[in-house]
C-alpha cells in the first residue's frame, strides 16, 4: 500500500513531486511562512521548444531529457526546496525562506546550468535551454495567485526570447 501511495505523490518518469503534491506542499509552506513572517518564492521552470527535441531525436530520447533534467535540478536544489513536475515538460521550484532577489539568482543558476550541460542519448548530444518565471509570495496572495505570478513570468522569458528568467519589477 504504500507504494500505491507513493504513487499518487510521485510523477513516474521523474520520481518528482506531481502536480497534486505540488498543490499540497504550496499550500502547507503559505501558512508557515506567514506564521513565522518569512519569505516564500516560487520559480516555474519550461524547456524550451522540447516539442522539437521529441520530434527530432523521438519521446524516449525527450524521457530521457526530463528524467535527466529533473536530477539535475533536485541536485542543484537546497535540502527544503520542493522541486516537482507541474505537467508535460514543465517543472515548479517551491523555494521556502526565500526573497525575490534570491529566487532570481537560484533560477539564473540553473538556467546557466542547464544550457552548458549537453544531455546525450544514444551517443546524440542534445542541447537544452529553460524559460525561468520568478516570483514570490504577497500579503494576500494564496496558492492559485502565486503559481499564476510566476507562470506569467516564465510566459514573459518565452515570448521575449527564451532562456532567459523573468521576474516582476524587470
Amino acid at each position: 500500500m504504500l507504494f500505491r501511495s507513493r504513487m499518487t505523490v510521485t510523477d513516474g518518469l521523474t520520481n518528482l513531486a506531481n502536480r497534486k503534491q505540488l498543490d499540497t506542499l504550496l499550500n502547507e509552506e503559505i501558512p508557515r511562512a506567514r506564521r513565522h513572517r518569512r519569505d516564500l518564492s516560487v520559480l516555474m521552470l519550461d524547456i524550451d521548444h522540447f516539442k522539437s527535441i521529441n520530434d527530432t531525436y523521438g519521446h524516449l530520447a525527450g524521457d530521457s531529457v526530463l528524467r535527466g533534467l529533473a536530477a539535475m535540478l533536485q541536485k542543484r536544489l537546497r535540502p527544503n526546496d520542493k522541486l516537482g513536475r507541474y505537467g508535460g515538460e514543465e517543472f515548479c521550484a517551491i523555494l521556502p525562506e526565500t526573497g525575490l532577489q534570491s529566487a532570481v539568482r537560484i533560477a539564473e543558476e540553473l538556467r546557466a546550468l542547464v544550457e552548458s550541460h549537453r544531455f546525450v542519448d544514444e551517443q546524440r548530444e542534445i542541447r537544452v535551454t529553460l524559460s525561468i518565471g520568478a516570483a514570490s509570495l504577497g500579503d494576500a496572495m494564496q496558492a492559485e495567485g502565486l503559481y499564476k505570478s510566476a507562470d506569467d513570468m516564465l510566459y514573459q522569458a518565452k515570448r521575449t526570447g527564451r532562456n532567459k528568467v523573468c521576474h516582476h519589477g524587470m
